[in-house]
């Protein structure tokens, strides 16, 4: 518990959520420099077979607090920042499915903003979905830690392990999804990938994709979407 900094929680909970989550890594996270090598070049090249498992730490290490703040960016400053508040509030008990859920950096960023709504926020249930076990060991143990600080808020987390080959989503079974680098990381599923997507999504719901601008899936994806038939917002960080 950061017991000192309890009032910049107030001024800015992002922060706050932010600073929990550093120290938490500076205890607990080693992460052996070539490690770091490794994931960084298989990043930069795009490379889709990256092993989560083996590589969980640096992932954390090097993009945790970029892709948390990309997602807080997007929920405080989005196309129309009270479309998802009308989505979540529309459900008496909101569901949301993160996908590709990693170790949880999206989701912080997601609580952490629903947290400033109540009662939009009351008995949420989120499901983090993930192909890596350790990626969604160490999302447990992230929010394990910064749950107790999101208190106007309840949260029923689930995980689920499973690949996404594999993965058979409930029809209208989520309210928002939420995917960050997801479809990028999946090129040869994305068909399929997005049509289940949008199975999964209920009437009225929303799916939310982070992706950069440079990824060449946005592109493909913009296009398999609109010959579904479905409006997209864009917007650049």
């Amino acid at each position: 518990m950061l017991e000192a900094d309890q009032d910049s929680f107030k001024i800015d909970p992002y922060l706050y959520i932010s600073q929990v989550v550093s120290k938490y890594f500076g205890r607990n996270l080693i992460v052996p420099s070539r490690d770091v090598v490794e994931l960084a070049n298989k990043v930069i090249s795009l490379d889709p077979n990256i092993s989560y498992d083996q590589l969980a730490g640096p992932f954390a290490h090097l993009y945790w607090q970029r892709n948390f703040w990309k997602a807080a960016y997007f929920f405080e400053h989005g196309p129309d920042p009270f479309l998802y508040e009308r989505t979540i509030a529309a459900s008496v008990s909101p569901r949301v499915l993160v996908l590709g859920a990693g170790s949880a950096a999206d989701t912080m960023a997601f609580m952490t903003w629903l947290n400033q709504k109540p009662p939009l926020g009351r008995n949420s249930k989120i499901t983090l979905v993930d192909r890596s076990q350790r990626q969604l060991d160490l999302a447990q143990e992230i929010i394990g830690i910064t749950k107790p600080h999101l208190a106007s808020s309840h949260f029923d987390i689930e995980y689920q392990n499973v690949d996404v080959a594999s993965w058979e989503p409930q029809p209208e079974s989520a309210d928002l999804i939420l995917m960050s680098h997801f479809l990028t990381e999946n090129p040869a599923n994305l068909t399929s990938l997005l049509g289940r997507i949008r199975d999964a999504a209920r009437d009225r719901g929303k799916v939310v994709t982070i992706e950069r601008e440079r990824d060449p899936i946005w592109e493909q994806a913009r296009e398999l979407l609109m010959d579904m038939g479905i409006h997209t917002l864009d917007m650049a960080i």
